[in-house]
């Protein structure tokens, strides 16, 4: 079974090998590796196997350099300077034949804003949402999907689907509660790649500031992290979950119970205290409703992320992420400075 697993994740790195040259390569790559591990962390007895390949992967990928926005030069097109303009807006690079292929996409898709009428294409200058339909749209067809493929994923970001509520009052959060993003992630302290997005976040506060909000919440999807859970939300009742929370992603093959006191000890926490609280109601609750959430959300793997109650469904690479979290940044502002709300306000889907 583990042969067959690392097998198919060598044909899915040799896929993205064929096109590599396209400018969004990266996220493409990480998106191939996040969607194989989301099936690989339901299996826990493979996770820690399949790590290292993980890891080795990353540090192969190569950045593509600042683009100009634009249409490659190359094939004349009678879309040619509506191509050039929709790319303009969104800051895409797009060779020729993918410029023709944005522009007839963009028209058959609906306008992300729902108060104003039309296509895409014909409400991307007046939408807040707009250009970020067109980038992600652009990015969809870099990566070669069908045209079904390309609406589906339109339309599970950009569509009208509503915003989920969770519930973060008593999870670990860091970041304003004023702030125009809170980002949830659901997480398993056994998952290597929820280690790899666990490291990810601080990247995305460093970009962001204090305009995001992250907030964990726990979803076992191994036996194994159950004590793990446990201890870093005893941790949270000291003021020290993300101290904890660094340390277990540091240490995924070490977190038997003398690991996690002694990483307790270490952390300068009250281990006696830690210990109790381990087996007491308060933790145990609050890891039980948080995968009582996660099975309500209908979640299937780890790490799952919300950004202001929206279901993240991209690749999870940092670019990706920046771009949603700037999308919500921009509709809060919109929001705040219209009378009629181009959609839900910051932390809009959290209580």
């Amino acid at each position: 079974m583990l042969w067959t697993l690392l097998n198919r994740l060598t044909q899915r790195v040799n896929e993205f090998n064929k096109d590599r040259h396209l400018v969004d390569g990266n996220q493409r790559f990480v998106g191939v590796l996040g969607s194989f591990f989301q099936e690989v962390c339901v299996k826990p007895l493979l996770c820690s196997s399949l790590a290292l390949s993980l890891v080795l992967s990353l540090s192969g990928c190569s950045t593509g350099g600042v683009q100009q926005s634009g249409v490659a030069e190359g094939d004349s097109l009678s879309t040619r300077p509506e191509a050039i303009r929709l790319c303009k807006l969104a800051k895409l690079e797009l060779e020729a034949k993918e410029g023709e292929r944005l522009v007839g996409l963009a028209h058959e898709a609906s306008c992300p804003c729902s108060e104003i009428r039309g296509s895409l294409g014909e409400c991307a200058h007046r939408c807040v949402r707009g250009p970020f339909a067109l980038r992600a749209l652009g990015r969809y067809i870099r990566r070669g999907l069908s045209d079904s493929k390309v609406a589906s994923l339109l339309l599970e970001r950009f569509g009208p689907r509503q915003r989920e509520r969770i519930d973060v009052a008593k999870a670990p959060c860091r970041g304003a509660a004023t702030a125009s993003v809170t980002l949830v992630v659901f997480s398993d302290f056994q998952c290597p790649f929820c280690s790899v997005a666990g490291r990810m976040l601080g990247e995305l506060e460093k970009r962001a500031g204090e305009k995001l909000r992250i907030c964990f919440k726990s979803f076992l999807i191994h036996k194994e992290a159950e004590h793990a859970a446990h201890a870093a939300f005893a941790a949270h009742l000291q003021g020290k979950f993300w101290p904890f929370h660094d340390v277990l992603f540091a240490n995924l093959g070490a977190q038997e119970k003398d690991d996690l006191l002694a990483y307790a000890k270490d952390l300068g926490l009250d281990v006696p205290r830690l210990e109790r609280d381990m087996q007491g109601a308060a933790v145990m609750n609050a890891v039980l409703r948080d995968g009582l959430q996660a099975r309500a959300l209908r979640l299937r793997g780890t790490p799952a992320f919300f950004l202001n109650g929206r279901p993240f469904t991209d690749p999870k690479n940092l670019p990706t992420f920046l771009d949603w979290i700037e999308e919500e940044i921009a509709v809060a502002a919109a929001s705040l400075a219209s009378s009629q709300p181009t959609s839900l306000p910051g932390n809009a889907g959290v209580q």
